[in-house]
């Protein structure tokens, strides 16, 4: 439990890649978009965060990975006013809890705050420890079952079956294909789909899981966003306007608690 949680009555999740321009920003966007659905109200006691290992300040996300978040439909409406920024020592030591991309970047996170290493997981190994935990054992206060979880997890390190270590891992897509970032969206969202599946209090969070369209990833084609058809129009005259306004100035992210 860090300094601040227990007192102030909010849980803080942090995610981390190496330029926040890609994966942590989509990872971050989403959550806040799954939290209250998956939490009704007990949503707005959760402070959702992204940063980079190499970030510059102030820079737009990806608009691939901004496109493929409004094609699922997990952008609403106006672009998110979201600029990338560096991870800091601060900021971590305040985080309940980081997720991470890569092993790569749990390791950056751990040398900047060795403390941090019981709460500090690749979104998919936190997501593969979860899978181990009886959810019912878990408190009914969300707060507390988030905590309670990243106890879980951390435990559960080395004696559960193990797996590659690249399989803990979402690469960068940067500068790859459409599909590419298709892609690594299905992988982050369903990834915090399983994470919700156990914190949660509902074992069903109420939103589907994501597919990825066959043969999409390398071919330079583009998959089929897996969305309700009424809506698919609407959603790609979004991501024109949230294209149209990444080549515009725009404010900087408002400082926000981390």
């Amino acid at each position: 439990m860090t300094p601040t949680s227990a007192t102030d009555g909010r849980f803080r999740i942090h995610f981390v890649c190496t330029g926040n321009l890609c994966r942590s920003p989509t990872a971050e966007i989403a959550f806040r978009k799954l939290l209250p659905v998956a939490l009704g109200a007990a949503a707005s006691r959760f402070d959702v965060s992204s940063a980079g290992t190499h970030a510059r300040l102030g820079e737009m996300m990806d608009p691939e990975s901004l496109r493929a978040l409004s094609d699922h439909g997990l952008v609403d409406g106006d672009v998110p006013e979201f600029h990338s920024r560096p991870i800091t020592a601060e900021t971590i030591r305040r985080a309940d809890l980081v997720l991470t991309a890569t092993r790569s970047h749990r390791r950056a996170v751990v040398q900047a705050r060795p403390e941090a290493l019981a709460r500090t997981f690749t979104v998919l190994e936190f997501a593969r420890l979860l899978g181990s935990v009886d959810r019912t054992s878990l408190p009914i206060d969300p707060l507390d079952r988030f905590r309670a979880g990243v106890v879980a997890a951390r435990d559960r390190r080395g004696t559960i079956p193990a797996v590659p270590k690249a399989a803990d891992d979402i690469h960068d897509r940067r500068g790859r294909t459409p599909a590419a970032h298709d892609e690594a969206l299905v992988t982050i969202h369903n990834a915090l789909l399983q994470i919700l599946g156990v914190l949660a209090l509902r074992e069903q969070p109420g939103v589907p899981p994501l597919v990825a369209a066959a043969g999409g990833g390398g071919d330079g084609s583009r998959p089929q966003p897996v969305a309700d058809p009424s809506t698919s129009e609407s959603r790609r005259h979004r991501f024109r306007l949230c294209a149209h306004r990444l080549n515009r100035p725009v404010l900087r992210r408002s400082a926000q608690p981390s």
